[in-house]
């Protein structure tokens, strides 16, 4: 009985050292979600990440949150940058080709009903 409590204690004083630890890497393939802010934080709030490391993938953050600041200053010393949120919306031009497309390809169709 005494060694089964010593197994276990053992087990449940071991097994935080166990955490997943991620790369740098890991992280930056990961697309902009919110879910990749999750593992920012993650990554910024281990013992192992280096301070260019975390410069470099904070511009990675969708968000900017609290928790991403304070994780970003306790690593670096420095406060967050600001992110600029980039828009990932199709030119304007390219619409209009689009719909210059769309307009012929529905004359083309309509010529083919009329068998001309």
């Amino acid at each position: 009985m005494f060694r089964l409590i010593i197994i276990s204690l053992l087990f449940l004083l071991l097994s935080p050292l166990e955490a997943k630890r991620l790369s740098y890497w890991q992280v930056q393939n990961m697309p902009k979600s919110v879910e990749k802010d999750y593992y920012i934080w993650r990554f910024l709030s281990q013992s192992t990440t280096t301070s260019n490391e975390a410069k470099n993938i904070i511009l990675e953050a969708n968000n900017l949150n609290k928790k991403l600041r304070v994780a970003y200053k306790n690593r670096t010393g420095f406060p967050a940058p600001k992110i600029k949120k980039s828009r990932d919306v199709t030119p304007d031009h390219i619409w209009k080709r689009r719909s210059v497309a769309n307009k012929h390809f529905k004359e083309g169709l309509a010529l083919l009903r009329k068998k001309k």
